[in-house]
């Protein structure tokens, strides 16, 4: 033994989560349009009867929103 803590590193997963757990702690929300952000990870912070359109409104622009819905609609699709 050489008397050395194994440092374990953190995987990008755990590395975006922190950053997302930021974002929402100084924004109030989670930009789905912020770099690395999933739609999974995004969608996991609505409340449980929270859509999209009510989440985002007047926190990105109405283009934005209406691609995103349009995208999450295809990718449902």
């Amino acid at each position: 033994m050489s008397g050395k803590k194994e440092v374990k590193k953190e995987t990008p997963a755990q590395i975006q989560a922190k950053k997302n757990a930021a974002e929402i702690k100084a924004n109030g929300f989670l930009n789905p349009f912020s770099p690395g952000v999933t739609y999974k990870a995004y969608l996991a912070t609505l409340k449980k009867d929270e859509t999209v359109a009510e989440n985002l409104k007047d926190k990105i622009s109405p283009a934005k929103l209406k691609w995103l819905l349009n995208d999450l609609q295809n990718l449902k699709n």
